[in-house]
């Protein structure tokens, strides 16, 4: 059974169940369909990114040719060329394939074979290239022989679950983000006090819409002090102290008041 429009739930129970059936057989059928066209689509990703990192030298090359103007962006070469937009995904594999595969070692051989790039899964690429990526914020130059980098290439060239040994180099590298602490730069609410206020200093420099949402949760924050337990007697005095430009802790004694010995 074919419908053109979407029937309202009314329409949808005033049918037989027979229609019903085969209307919802369509919907399994498409989203097979869907899934198929996924999983095809994951296979030969890794293939189009070396095709998008062949682009890329292209670009270069043209720019330094002349051949194209000298403000023209990747994107706009690619999609003048190719019929449209950029996949991110590719995009950031081709990123990979250059850095891994194009860039040779000590030893004139690549830091990546392509064929072990070419057996490596979507998910463990792009994993890699987040590795890879981190190494070279935190060795910079010397990314090439760090540790990390040499357990990608460990991981994407020798048998076994990629995915899982590259998941555990990347939790290495950002361990607050798997629970471990130990080594983590944490704010103490002091600090990120010093932090916002400084921000807010410099406001008029950022964009509209960012400064919109911290104003607002700046307004929020104001507000939390409602919930937080503590007297409004000692939140008023705190505010009134602010205000004659004393310590908010400080208990002011006036002349009537006896003075503790």
């Amino acid at each position: 059974m074919k419908v053109e429009t979407k029937l309202t739930y009314a329409e949808i129970s005033s049918l037989k169940p027979a229609e019903r059936y085969a209307l919802m057989a369509d919907g399994v059928k498409l989203n097979k369909k869907v899934v198929e066209t996924r999983d095809s689509l994951r296979k030969v990703t890794p293939w189009f990114a070396k095709l998008v990192a062949a682009l890329k030298r292209d670009h270069r090359r043209m720019l330094d040719e002349k051949s194209i103007a000298a403000d023209t962006a990747f994107k706009k070469f690619f999609a003048d060329n190719c019929g449209g937009e950029l996949p991110g995904r590719l995009e950031t594999l081709a990123a990979f394939f250059n850095t891994m595969c194009l860039v040779e070692d000590g030893h004139g051989k690549p830091l990546l074979s392509e064929p072990c790039y070419d057996a490596a899964s979507v998910n463990s690429l792009e994993i890699a290239n987040k590795v890879i990526s981190r190494a070279k914020e935190i060795h910079k130059d010397k990314w090439r022989g760090c540790d990390d980098t040499l357990d990608v290439i460990n991981a994407l060239s020798t048998p076994g679950d990629a995915t899982t040994k590259l998941k555990e180099i990347r939790k290495r590298q950002n361990p607050e983000k798997s629970g471990e602490t130990e080594n983590a730069t944490v704010l103490t609410p002091e600090q990120a006090v010093q932090f916002l206020v400084a921000w807010i200093k410099s406001a008029a420099d950022k964009p509209e819409e960012k400064v919109a949402a911290i104003f607002a949760g700046t307004i929020e924050i104001s507000d939390a002090w409602a919930s937080s337990g503590i007297s409004d007697d000692t939140l008023n005095r705190w505010a009134d102290n602010l205000a004659k430009g004393v310590a908010p802790t400080l208990e002011i004694k006036t002349a009537d008041e006896p003075i503790a010995a």
